[in-house]
């Protein structure tokens, strides 16, 4: 498989889970605005929320795209690949995800308190894109490696 072919997978991987992502967010938004009337409870889905981001972040900076050729005659498997994109697909949904849930519930809280819009979102847009940017690179790498 050609390295165009290989950028192109993650390509359309990573524009579906945004636009699932986006198709997700009304629905949680207004689900944790609804139960913004239980403080106790909405911060304790923020606690969780939290909690799961880091790991699911840290099960994502640990996963590597690597080539298992030993020479030029041997290829990886496409099954590993297709499996890369599996686990970086998944751990990058879960974690936006949780990113929407922890910004909507914080947004929530923070504008039954003050009646103003925070800019929680921004912040976990840009981690969520400097992890997609860490997942291309990493598949740059991988690529190069091989």
């Amino acid at each position: 498989m050609s390295s165009k072919q290989i950028v192109l997978q993650s390509a359309i991987k990573h524009v579906l889970l945004i636009i699932v992502l986006f198709a997700l967010q009304p629905s949680i938004a207004d689900g944790l605005t609804r139960m913004s009337q239980d403080r106790n409870a909405l911060g304790l889905v923020l606690i969780v929320s939290s909690l799961l981001i880091a790991g699911a972040v840290a099960g994502f900076l640990s996963f590597r795209y690597v080539s298992g050729r030993q020479s030029h005659a041997e290829r990886t498997p496409s099954w590993h690949l297709i499996v890369g994109h599996v686990t970086t697909a998944g751990l990058l949904f879960v974690i936006g995800t949780l990113m929407i849930v922890a910004t909507s519930g914080l947004n929530a809280l923070h504008a039954s308190a003050t009646g103003g819009q925070p800019y929680f979102g921004w912040l976990a847009a840009i981690l969520y894109l400097s992890l997609v940017f860490y997942d291309i690179y990493d598949l740059g790498r991988g690529i190069q490696t091989s």
